[in-house]
């Protein structure tokens, strides 16, 4: 999603990282965003933020429930946060996985 909804003169990044007893990977984007009314919507399915409807007219809306029902099936987790109060500006979401790597991160 970071890649489907930023523009080709956009940026994407991914960062992982442990936090305690989770590996953690941080995607964040500068992309079309969502709103704050939308944050908690985009994990339901069929749901699609109004700037992802405007800016593409396909999609399903289930990719996020997705992303979120499979990372709960194994203990794992998914939130969204907006870098800026113009939700214009990208998204940031962190996956937490459960475990660890025994490579340095």
């Amino acid at each position: 999603n970071a890649i489907e909804y930023t523009s080709k003169e956009g940026k994407v990044d991914i960062v992982t990282y442990k936090e305690k007893d989770k590996i953690v990977l941080r995607i964040g984007d500068n992309g079309c965003g969502v709103p704050q009314e939308d944050m908690k919507k985009v994990f339901t399915k069929f749901y699609r933020a109004k700037p992802a409807r405007n800016m593409k007219a396909y999609g399903t809306g289930l990719d996020l429930y997705l992303v979120k029902s499979l990372l709960e099936k194994i203990e794992g987790s998914v939130e969204l946060e907006s870098p800026n109060p113009d939700y214009k500006k990208g998204s940031v979401f962190f996956i937490y996985l459960p475990g660890t790597f025994d490579s340095n991160l």
